[in-house]
């Protein structure tokens, strides 16, 4: 899904201390039920059995190297490995990662001193998965994208089970629009309208030799009415399309909504000086926080 990840959507904030990286929150639906056997035992089935399941090491996808424990899977002519870094009954944080080839004919790479014409670069994210809430929360990354989806795909592999896995929503989106600070701005796209690109001819005083616009628009600082209005519009798939809403919450966190997908994509952040490499304890304390944050005060 294009901008998936807010990347491109809406520029954040610079602080002073260091690049940030947004973290995303989704919900987990899978089915669960207690399967009685002729023997007289009982087999739970559970997002902790999934979890369990998928991450055998006799499974195909199980790989060892150079000490390293991952599991490589393909996922639309990528290849994903998922790396446990530490999982109990209560939660599964690990990393995922993927390899990206640079190749372009016109650009060369120096390494080292010497000259290369392509070079490997290893994009990888964090991500926390909550066994009792059925929450999962990740680092966005641009070069990461669709991680519901790797997700979904991967369990179903190994458990036979369709899991669900969205984006953690608000039960009320306009609600969330009237307990907001305030409405930070509107994004979307006109929908294919010959009347307003006459307009735009006649205002820019150029002939058009193409067949349309594509028209942009941001609103900053709009009226929450004016949100509202745009959510209860019955006609509103007719003449916009891709609306983006921003706000500030009550706690003045930036919350960023896709309004037409009727989900609330709540979004915490992490700084380059909160990242450590080495041991992944201050990431993992991070997610955990967000996750306090966000889900538990439900």
């Amino acid at each position: 899904m294009k901008d998936l990840f807010g990347d491109n959507i809406i520029s954040r904030r610079k602080k002073r201390n260091g690049v940030e990286k947004a973290i995303y929150f989704a919900k987990i639906s899978c089915a669960e039920f207690d399967q009685y056997m002729v023997d007289g035992n009982i087999v739970s089935n559970n997002l902790l059995t999934l979890l369990e399941k998928s991450f055998k090491k006799n499974n195909k996808f199980y790989q060892m190297t150079n000490g390293v424990e991952a599991f490589i899977f393909p996922f639309k002519q990528q290849k994903y490995a998922i790396s446990l870094i530490e999982e109990n009954d209560s939660f599964y944080f690990g990393r995922i990662s993927t390899e990206k080839e640079h190749n372009e004919i016109l650009e060369e790479y120096k390494v080292e001193g010497e000259n290369v014409k392509k070079i490997i670069i290893n994009s990888f994210t964090f991500f926390y998965i909550d066994v009792k809430t059925k929450s999962l929360v990740y680092i966005g990354h641009k070069n990461l994208k669709n991680i519901n989806e790797i997700f979904k795909l991967y369990f179903k592999n190994f458990t036979s089970e369709y899991l669900i896995i969205s984006f953690y929503a608000e039960d009320s989106i306009i609600e969330k629009i009237n307990k907001a600070v305030k409405v930070q701005s509107i994004d979307f796209q006109l929908s294919p309208n010959d009347l307003v690109s006459k307009s735009i001819d006649k205002c820019l005083d150029w002939a058009r030799d193409i067949e349309s616009y594509e028209i942009k628009i941001k609103i900053k600082h709009p009226k929450k009415s004016y949100a509202v209005q745009l959510v209860q519009d019955k006609e509103r798939f007719n003449k916009i399309k891709k609306p983006v809403l921003k706000v500030q919450d009550e706690n003045l966190n930036d919350n960023i909504t896709h309004l037409f997908d009727n989900y609330f994509t709540i979004k915490d952040s992490i700084t380059i000086n909160e990242i450590d490499l080495k041991c992944f304890e201050s990431i993992k304390q991070k997610l955990e926080n967000a996750f306090k944050k966000y889900i538990l005060k439900e």
